[in-house]
Parts: structure tokens; sequence; C-alpha cells
């Protein structure tokens, strides 16, 4: 028989739009294998990863709700095109990347050997999603704009079952289930905004990320304000399964878990 099996698949999707510019691309990627190493043994393994980048659109109305500006409104632009096009290529200074990456997978070890059944289960999912924005003063009235947001979701799931089937006579089973699962989350995001830079040059608010040191996360040239937040949640359980079975005419069931 077949000892081994893989497959691997990858996907390229792109969406664009004639509106605004807009956009997405899309990357998949998908290798999963099957093993029996022994002929009791069998394991089984994935891994997906997925990117996605995308084109925003350069409405006022969102940029607007982001750098949190009312500009002048008894002024609008007129309706040429010299000055509509004047005002897209201001656009050309500024940095709109959006970027999303997931990586998940599991791994599974499963052994029978006679009358007993060993089966392990180690999934996991991460998820970042990241953004850079820079909007140069020409747009905002004098007063240039710079955000930057990181945030991830990350899982771990641990699930391990061990299970013996006992026969008491020719008409009476009896199956024993014993097991554990144990969940890790966790909900982590940094946001910070900037104002005033010191030209439309320098997009980026660097600062030193040595906690050692005096100036560690220090502003340089910019009005700073960050929000950040973080949530841990661990679930840890363990149970035991009871099934009785009379002559395939009765069954009985009883669980005891603790969480």
């Amino acid at each position: 028989y077949d000892r081994a099996n893989f497959i691997f698949l990858g996907s390229h999707s792109k969406n664009s739009s004639a509106v605004d510019n807009t956009g997405l691309q899309k990357f998949n990627g998908t290798f999963q294998i099957n093993m029996s190493p022994l002929p009791w043994l069998t394991t089984s393994s994935m891994i997906h990863f997925t990117r996605m980048d995308r084109n925003r659109n350069r409405g006022i109305r969102d940029r607007i709700a982001e750098v949190r500006n009312i500009p002048e409104m008894s002024s609008p632009l007129s309706p040429n095109k010299e000055v509509y096009g004047a005002y897209l290529s201001e656009f050309d200074k500024s940095i709109d990347d959006n970027r999303s990456n997931l990586l998940m997978g599991f791994i599974t070890l499963d052994g029978k050997w006679e009358k007993w059944r060993w089966n392990t289960r180690v999934n996991f999912d991460y998820n970042e999603s990241l953004r850079d924005y820079f909007v140069p003063s020409s747009l905002i009235e004098g007063n240039n704009f710079v955000s930057n947001y990181y945030g991830t979701n990350i899982r771990l799931n641990v699930n391990s079952i061990l299970q013996h089937t006992l026969t008491i006579n020719d008409r009476q089973e009896l199956e024993i289930t014993a097991g554990i699962d144990f969940w890790k989350d966790r909900y982590k995001y940094n946001y910070a905004t900037a104002y005033d830079g010191p030209n439309d040059y320098i997009k980026i608010n660097v600062v030193n990320g040595k906690k050692t040191d005096d100036d560690y996360l220090i502003p340089n040239g910019f009005k700073v304000y960050r929000y950040t937040d973080q949530e841990r949640l661990n679930l840890l359980g363990a149970f035991v399964n009871l099934n009785y079975s009379f002559d395939k005419l009765f069954d009985l069931k009883a669980v005891l878990r603790n969480d």
C-alpha cells in the first residue's frame, strides 16, 4: 500500500477597479502530506499561507476619518481638469500600504494497536495586518500626517486522546476515552498616529526601540499618539468518556470533564 502522498496548491488572483485605481492582489499556497511510517502509525500535516495587498481608494471621507481633520469646505476645487489633475498628483507623495498575512496548519499523529487507539493533533493559526499611511502637508493645509498599524491574532490548539475498547463478553463492550484539550489565544495591536512632521520627505516616525536607552520610543519631530492593547485567553480541559454497549441494542454514555 502507499506509505506516503502529498499535494501542493498555489494560486494568484488580482482584482482591479477602474474607480480610483483600487485593487486587491491575493497569493495562496497549501502543502499537505500524509505518511504511514509504521503499520500502526499514521501522520498527516498541512500548512497554508495567504497574503493580500490592497490599494485603497483616495476618497476624502476616509481620509478625514483617519486623519481626524475637517478641511475647509467653503472653497472646493474648481471643476477644471488641470486643477483636479494637480490635486491627484499630490497623492504621489503619500504612502498607503495595506497588507494582510495568514499562516495556518496542523499536524496529526494517529496510532492503532489491537484495541488501543491514540490520537494527537496540533493546530495553529497566525494572522497579521499591517498598514503604513502618510498624507503630505499639501493635502491637510500645511500639516502632514503619519499612521502605522500592526495587529496580530494567534491561536494554538493541542488535542490528545487515548482510547481503549474493553470486551466484557460476546454481548457487552465498554469503550473508554481519556484526553486533554488546550487552547491558547492572543489578540494584540499597536496603532500610532503622528502629526506635524518636519517635512514631507520624512514619511516614517523612526524611534529608538532599545528599552535601556533614555530616548526609548521618543519621537523625532512628530507629535505622536499611541493606542495599544493585548488580550490573552487560555483554556485547559481534561475529560473521560465512557461508552457502554449491550448487544448493540442498548447504549449508555457518560462524560466527566473539567475546564
